[in-house]
Order: C-alpha cells, then structure tokens, then sequence
C-alpha cells in the first residue's frame, strides 16, 4: 500500500479516521455509526457509497484492511486500522502512536473480540443519537486505566454519556469467555477487578459524582456467566447497596434497539437498571426483571 501526498480528506473522512481509530470496525459498523453524524457532515445513505469511499482512503494510504477471522455468510468482511499516514492526518505530522501496533493486523485469537467490542460501542452511540444524548470522551481498548492501592486496571472501552448537563460514565469489561460458569482461574480473575473497582469507587463519597464511572460487564457468548460474575460482584463489595457493576449479554443488548433507556442491564443485586432512565420502558419492572433474569438462567 502507497500513500497518496495529495490526497485530501474531506471532513466527513475526518470522522470515518476517527471511528477507525477507536473501534477497528467492519464497514457495516462504521455505516452505522454514520448515521449519528451531526451536520454538516452528512450521514451514509447507502452502505456501498461508504465502501467506496474506505477504498479511497485505502488507496490513499490513510487506512489498513485485513479479513476478519470469523465465520460469516459468503467472504469475511475487511475490519479497517489506521495506518501511520492516517494517524498523522488526524494529529499532525510528528504525533507517536498510543501504542507500538497501533498500525498493525490484530492477532486472529483476539478478532471475535475486537468486533463484538465494536458492536457493542456502535449499538450504544446509536442508540444515544436516538435520545438526544451523545457519546463523548471515548477510549479505544486499552487506553484507559486506573490505578488504586499499587494496582492497575485496564478496560476494553470506557466512555461518557452525555445530554445538556446531565453526565454519566462507564467503563467496559468485554467477556468472550465460552464457560457458562467461572473456573477458579477466571473467578480470581473477576475477583482481582471487582476489588479494584470497589477499592477505586471508594474514592468518590457521593454515589452521583460526574466523574464516577460504573463497570459494564458485556459477556458474548455464555449468557450464564453474567449471573456468574454479578454473584461474584454481590459477594465481594463493600456497600452493597452502591451499584458497582453492570452486567447483560450481548446479544440480548444488540436486539434491544432503545437500549439506553430500557432497563435491559443488571446491577450486582440483579435488579434491571438502565444505562439512560430518561423514560419510563413500556414494560414494567416486573415484566423487565422477569425478562433479564430469564437471559441470564
């Protein structure tokens, strides 16, 4: 792949490199979110309009593009990365790359991953579009830490809901694990987070602080586990009664198409919260805890 000095991105490609560089996403994705894209800059209308244009900016040399190692009806589609003209086109000519593969193909162990992480982040910034609010301040897998009592955490995602001045952040715990129930080695591993999530949320004396995040434990494949890992979460938190973490399985958040503010998560003590109670759901409380416990039986 050759670049292309005299290319230049138009805005709209400005925000297809910044999609990019956060989500690693499958054109379907990136068509999807496009489609919260505020004016002036237009969303996609027809999706073979966006390949097109990815085309160009591969041909420019701005963007990368491997095959995605998942099964799929018919050819697997391309996922798409910077490349490190694309990176200085967003952040200037001497800019370091966050980290050493930041151009680089994904490992194939880590592909069902990075797109089921990309669903999740595309469903939510959509679904906040739908209710006014925006999705802001976003970190790509990895980016964002904290740190409490000598120990580190990192997370596969974290960002913030916004709407007027109303705010609320959280961060994401993607599990692809295939167990239904938590070996040993994963219930240590899901212990050591919550108690540095319960050690670090500790810091904030009121519950609404802004700045306070809540944990979102998005779990692919095995919708038992999320059971699993809230137990695991009531068992170990030291105010009970402070939401901590949240859990849902992902294929139930993706067929929920209002899922910022139906009540389609679980807190640890499995009552249905949503990540947005902007409205009251059509359904009542009983009906939704009846339907999110069944989920996760």
């Amino acid at each position: 792949m050759t670049s292309n000095p005299s290319y230049q991105p138009t805005p709209r490609d400005t925000e297809l490199l910044r999609v990019i560089e956060l989500l690693s996403p499958t054109a379907e994705q990136i068509f999807q979110w496009s489609q919260t894209f505020e004016k002036p800059i237009t969303p996609f209308s027809d999706i073979g309009d966006l390949r097109t244009r990815l085309k160009k900016l591969h041909a420019a040399g701005l963007v990368r593009r491997w095959r995605l190692a998942i099964e799929s009806q018919g050819v697997a589609p391309y996922y798409y990365k910077l490349s490190l003209e694309g990176h200085r086109t967003l952040y200037g000519k001497g800019a370091k790359p966050k980290r050493s593969r930041s151009f680089s193909a994904i490992g194939l162990s880590l592909h069902t991953h990075t797109k089921a992480l990309a669903d999740f982040i595309v469903h939510t910034k959509v679904a906040a579009h739908r209710v006014g609010a925006s999705l802001t301040d976003a970190y790509s897998e990895n980016e964002y830490c904290i740190s409490v009592d000598e120990e580190s955490l990192k997370f596969d995602g974290r960002f913030t809901l916004l709407k007027s001045d109303v705010r609320r952040a959280y961060q994401v715990e993607l599990d692809c694990s295939t167990e239904s129930n938590l070996s040993a080695q994963s219930t240590d591993s899901i212990a050591r987070k919550i108690r540095i999530l319960d050690a670090y949320d500790a810091q904030f004396e009121d519950a609404r602080d802004p700045q306070r995040a809540i944990t979102l434990f998005v779990c692919n494949r095995s919708p038992e586990r999320v059971r699993h890992i809230l137990e695991t979460a009531r068992n170990l938190v030291r105010n009970p009664n402070r939401s901590l973490i949240y859990g849902i399985y992902l294929p139930d958040y993706l067929a929920t198409a209002d899922s910022l503010t139906t009540a389609c998560f679980l807190n640890h003590r499995e009552e249905p919260v949503a990540l947005w109670p902007e409205k009251v759901s059509q359904a009542t409380t009983h009906d939704v805890r009846t339907l999110s416990s069944a989920s996760v039986m």
